[in-house]
């Protein structure tokens, strides 16, 4: 539901899906855009700047001029095929989506509706047997789609997502603050979504840092929750007077062939250092400080 306090708000909201203005800057390598929203009012300042040298995206958004609770998120998308490796920062838990089961309004889910986690590696299913899967794997489950969320332990560095492809000899990572985007949905989707567009074709999933009640909406995300009465902050509440800023990063980085899952993120000299389960490490450059 996307009606809060007589306001309605298009899916993923405005930004997502109107058009943005483009501002000339002077500054190579940056792009800026704005949006005057109406389902509340307010505008929205969109920077992503490259760095010589580097593989990163450096993203920003300010918003100004809002009054009253947002949540907020960035929504990686990654195609099916090559096999995928998901991992997180640490956690405090997880939660998969409140569906009706196995078949929900269009679509067949395969994980049990609305269990607390505590690893992507060992998720509760709908089935008696093979009552966990490992949703740290993608593909799988072919024929479903399902969503979960992780919920990141703070961290006064960074919390950070992963997607390892050792066929195609890179990872994807992103690096957000852990106060400001304090959980990651993911979506899951292997030919399981049979409504209008999808129509059973789509094998894909998202990675969406965000600060949500899943995929619930505002109405959802800004009142009193399951979650917000465990200690899980799923809005932020902007106030018309202040510059609420989103700041998050998104990198590539090139893997040996025996780089399997990243286990950690740190931050290292002038970038960060990622290490794989298998042990092996590599290292980018990257400017950490852009997030606070």
């Amino acid at each position: 539901d996307n009606s809060w306090n007589g306001e309605s708000h298009p899916p993923h909201g405005e930004t997502a899906g109107n058009k943005w203005t483009h501002i000339p800057e002077d500054t190579d390598n940056l792009l800026t855009l704005k949006m005057d929203t109406s389902s509340r009012t307010g505008s929205i300042v969109k920077k992503i700047q490259l760095k010589e040298g580097e593989h990163n995206l450096y993203i920003s958004h300010d918003i100004e001029g809002f009054t009253g609770p947002a949540s907020v998120g960035h929504h990686a998308i990654f195609p099916g095929g090559t096999k995928k490796y998901i991992s997180t920062s640490p956690i405090i838990f997880g939660y998969t989506d409140n569906s009706k089961g196995a078949w929900n309004g269009g679509e067949y889910n395969s994980l049990a509706p609305l269990k607390k986690f505590e690893s992507l590696e060992k998720v509760p299913t709908i089935w008696k047997e093979n009552e966990f899967t490992d949703c740290s794997v993608f593909p799988a489950r072919e024929g479903f789609a399902d969503i979960l969320q992780v919920f990141n332990k703070p961290d006064t560095n960074f919390a950070w997502s992963a997607v390892t492809v050792p066929e195609e000899g890179y990872l994807w990572f992103s690096l957000k603050d852990s106060a400001i985007l304090s959980s990651s949905v993911l979506w899951i989707e292997n030919y399981g979504r049979h409504q209008h567009p999808w129509n059973g074709r789509n094998c894909c999933f998202g990675v969406e840092d965000v600060c949500s009640s899943f995929a619930d909406g505002l109405a959802v995300s800004a009142e009193e929750n399951f979650l917000t009465k465990q200690g899980i902050k799923t809005s932020h509440l902007i106030k018309d007077n202040e510059t609420f800023s989103v700041k998050y990063i998104q990198g590539v980085v090139r893997i040996p062939g025996d780089f399997d899952k990243v286990k950690t993120i740190n931050k290292k000299d002038n970038g960060i250092e990622l290490v794989s389960f298998s042990g092996r490490t590599v290292y980018t450059e990257v400017n950490v400080e852009f997030l606070h």
